[in-house]
């Protein structure tokens, strides 16, 4: 990894390989991030790794919308698909030896005044690519996963994630 890569990448490349930084690891590095900057922060290894969704993560994510909402309240697989391709940095899985157990799903957008007249149906159209606000659009974990704290874990990182 080179001194110039954005301290967003380094933290994906860390969470695939189940490091994770503890909370004390923030901004304070700017956009650009070094080894000598890792070395000065304090990661720790998880029984979990985090990653950015991808089309093949699918069939699991429709698995996990089913086990954790009735059907009328399930995001559509084609939505699921749409929100890889529209915004991809936006969407991660965690796994849990070698399972996808969770996802969470985000859009960026222009301001939040625009949730006030929003629907389910018409939300993604608040995307923008350079939206300053981070909108969560949903976190969900398997039923037998969410006793692990896992849904916190994820929504944590979520957070950490977005703010660089």
């Amino acid at each position: 990894m080179s001194t110039d890569t954005p301290i967003s990448e380094f933290l994906i490349a860390c969470t695939r390989s189940g490091l994770f930084p503890r909370f004390s690891f923030s901004r304070q590095h700017g956009e650009q991030v070094s080894f000598a900057s890792v070395l000065r922060n304090s990661f720790e290894r998880r029984p979990y790794t985090i990653r950015h969704s991808l089309p093949g993560d699918l069939p699991a994510l429709a698995d996990i919308e089913a086990a954790c909402w009735p059907e009328p309240l399930r995001t559509p697989v084609g939505e699921l698909e749409a929100r890889i391709g529209r915004f991809a940095s936006g969407q991660l899985v965690m796994e849990r030896e070698g399972r996808v157990i969770g996802s969470i799903y985000s859009q960026r957008i222009l301001a939040a005044e625009a949730l006030r007249t929003a629907v389910v149906d018409t939300v993604s159209l608040l995307h923008r690519e350079d939206g300053p606000i981070l909108q969560l659009l949903a976190v969900n974990v398997l039923p037998d996963m969410q006793n692990l704290g896992s849904g916190d874990q994820l929504l944590a990182f979520m957070l950490q994630y977005g703010s660089v």
